[in-house]
Order: C-alpha cells, then structure tokens, then sequence
C-alpha cells in the first residue's frame, strides 16, 4: 500500500516547477518539526508518566531513541533547507532573473545531493529501527494506553510520510537540480 501511495506522489509531483517542489518540501518539514514531532513527544511522555506495568524501561528506551531521531531529524532537514534548497533558490532565480551567476560553494551540487542521500539512508534505517521497537512493545503491553496507541499509529503515518519525502527528494527534485545546475553552469 505505502509503495502504491509513495509512486502515485511521486507522479502527482513529476512535472512541477522547482520551486513548487521545493515550497512543498520545505512545507512539510515545518510541518514536521513544529507539529508532527512534538506531537509524538507529547503522547510519548503522557505514556511514560502514566505507564506502571513491569515493561518500563522499554519505554524510557524509546523515548531515548526518540530524542536522538527528533535531533537527527531536525539536523536533516537543516542542512536540506540551509544549504541545498537555498543553493536551488540562487540557480532558480539566477535562471529564471538573469541575475549574477551564484557561485558553486562545493564544486557540484551533486556533493550536497550524496550527503543528504547518504541521511536519508540513515534516517529510513532509524525509522524501521524505531518502528521494530515501537511494535514489539506494543505487542509486549500488558494493556496498551490510548496515547499509546496513537503514537504508535501516528508514528507509523510519519514514516509513510518521511518515505514519500525522501522519494520525491531522491526521484524527482535532486535530478532536477542537478540538471539546473548544468544548464547554468553550461551556458
């Protein structure tokens, strides 16, 4: 079901401008950092505060594991929207503006394109180790709480999401880029 919904986005997204994916992106990590995580933290730590059952330390280790995704997470998305997508914006306006021709700050962008390719490897391995943990304690609880229950449903949506993210990144907007940045560089 996720591979059928992750292709049909990517198709849905296949010819649009740039900047509209790029927008779109950088949306959803907003929405990402400012909503969806602490969210998850929120329901988290109610079920830490109001779990008693003898499984306890499984919990505190998720939320360990947690805090150390929420941070990589956040460092991720950083160094897309600092460096990479801002570095797109300059090539965009640059093609689009006939302004200065922006300076390459790391030969290729395609130097950048391996280094959030390589995060993103790290980052899908951290969500399937997560996700593991989560479904392993929750066939574990004695009685799930309900916050639990939606972390857990809302921690799998968040996946789904982040996958899609990182399909679009990899399968549409880095050629894209890519291709920007040799027409420019070219002409």
């Amino acid at each position: 079901m996720r591979e059928s919904s992750t292709k049909d986005e990517v198709r849905k997204w296949s010819n649009a401008p740039l900047m509209e994916l790029i927008d779109h992106l950088e949306q959803t990590h907003k929405d990402i950092k400012k909503e969806k995580i602490p969210h998850l933290q929120r329901l988290l730590d109610e079920t830490l505060n109001t779990y008693t059952g003898r499984h306890n330390e499984m919990l505190k280790s998720l939320q360990d594991f947690f805090v150390v995704f929420k941070s990589d997470a956040e460092d991720h998305i950083k160094h897309e929207e600092e460096i990479l997508f801002s570095y797109i914006r300059k090539l965009e306006f640059y093609r689009t503006n006939d302004g200065t021709k922006p300076v390459i700050p790391f030969h290729t962008i395609e130097n950048p394109i391996s280094q959030i390719e390589l995060e993103h490897v790290k980052l899908e391995h951290a969500l399937l180790e997560a996700m593991d943990k989560i479904a392993s304690l929750y066939k574990t609880l004695e009685e799930p709480s309900d916050s639990f229950k939606v972390f857990y449903e809302n921690m799998k949506s968040l996946q789904s999401e982040i996958m899609e993210h990182m399909h679009l990144e990899t399968d549409i907007v880095f050629p894209k880029a890519i291709s920007l940045e040799l027409d420019i560089m070219h002409h």
